[in-house]
This record gives C-alpha cells, structure tokens and sequence, in this order.
C-alpha cells in the first residue's frame, strides 16, 4: 500500500508542485491592470520552459516523472505561471502603480539580444564549455536584468524585488514539496551528482538562483518592452493632481 502510495505521488510531485502556486497566480491576475501580458509572457516563458526541457534539462539535469509521458505539461505550466507572476510580482508586493514613459527607440534591437544571449549561453556554457545546462538556465535572465537596468535605471530596485519574491517562492513550493512527500524528492529526479551540493534548508542552490534569475530578468524585460515603470501609489495621486 505505502509502494502503490510512494509511486503515485512521485508521478504527480511535479504537477503539485507548480498548482500551489496557482492562488498567487490568480490572485495576480485578478488584480492587474494588463492581464493579456500576464498570459503573453506567461505563454513565451511556458514555450521556452518545453523547448529547453525537451532539448536540455532532461539529459543533464533531472528527469521529472510526467503525468503523460513524453508530454511536458508541467514544465509549460511552470514557465506559464512563473513567468506571469515575475511580470506582476513588483506592482502586487510594492504596492505601486503602473505608468507609461516613452518607449526606448531601440527596444526591437534589445529583443533581439536578448534573444541572441540566450541562444549563446547556452551553445557557449553547454555545447562548448560542457557546464550543466542548469547554468544557461541562469546566466541569461541575469545579463538581460542587468542590460535592460543599465538602459533603464528606474527597473533595477524592482528587478531586485521581483527576483527575491520569485526565489522565495520556489523556495516555499519546493519546501513544501519535500513535507507532502515520504520519498527524498530531491535525490528521486534531480542528478545529484551534476549538481554544486549546497542546500540551503534542504534545497539545491542551483533551483533558488535560477528563480531569482528568472523573476530579476522576466520583471525587468516586460517593463522596458511595455514601455511601462511603476510609481509609489501616492506620488501618481500627487501627478494626476497637479496636471488637473
């Protein structure tokens, strides 16, 4: 009975994992003024979390069990959901407004690096320097966050936060991943031995910087795309005032 138990819950740890983050999600969404770029970019990152799993992750790094085998619906709805809240996170936790400025003339040339330093982390760090692909996972997010805040200024403090909330937040999925589970969920499908080996409270560290490097990138990128910055709520009242 515990065996038929042990398996059935090793098979759905990944799925249960990304559904508790759900309510963040929702909440979210329920309460932002962009919902569609809510689900464009959690649609991008959702695409991109499949193309790297498919063609990466899997080989060198873990081997998460699928609720269908050979379909990656857990890692779309990781990228989905991840990568929606990195986009809102600042704005629902700072207690900030949203407000347009100018758009940058040159952001299609920066959609295109940012493109181009994915592509190349992952050819120079995996294909060449033979590095866990975990690493391509992290350095991208982190040269696009620093890129878009030396053009945009204004984006570095929320970049910071939104990459800490993340971070805590897979800290918190995954912490409470390993209390549900009877079975070392960790050492079941993460290869152990291409990892670093520092836990941080039972955690690999590898899992926690890519989260922070996901939400530093993701919050910078959409703001600068959108145009978008955000304002203390109490300094927009004073604006819309003085304008009147």
């Amino acid at each position: 009975m515990k065996a038929c138990y042990n398996k059935l819950m090793e098979k759905y740890f990944y799925l249960l994992g990304v559904l508790l983050c759900v309510p963040l999600w929702l909440a979210m969404f329920l309460r932002s003024n962009h919902r569609r770029d809510m689900v464009l970019f959690g649609v991008i990152f959702g695409l991109a979390a499949v193309i790297i799993e498919f063609f990466y992750a899997r080989f060198d790094y873990w081997h998460p069990s699928h609720i269908i085998p050979g379909v990656y619906l857990e890692d779309f709805l990781y990228g989905f959901i991840f990568g929606g809240i990195s986009t809102e996170v600042a704005e629902f936790l700072m207690g900030k407004v949203d407000s347009k400025k100018p758009t940058h003339p040159t952001r299609e040339q920066f959609v295109l690096i940012f493109g181009f330093i994915t592509v190349a982390c992952f050819v120079i760090l995996v294909e060449i320097l033979n590095l866990n692909s975990i690493w391509a996972h992290i350095v991208p997010p982190l040269l696009v966050g620093v890129t878009v805040s030396l053009v945009r200024h204004d984006l570095f403090k929320v970049s910071v936060v939104s990459g800490l909330m993340i971070m805590i937040l897979a800290f918190l999925m995954l912490s409470a991943l390993r209390i549900i589970f009877t079975t070392p969920v960790f050492y079941e499908h993460w290869q152990m031995d291409n990892l670093l080996g520092i836990f941080v409270l039972g955690i690999p560290l590898e899992e926690l910087l890519f989260a922070f490097a996901l939400g530093f990138g993701a919050a910078n990128v959409y703001e600068f795309i959108s145009g978008h910055s955000l304002v203390e709520k109490r300094k927009s009242k004073t604006l819309r005032r003085s304008k009147k």
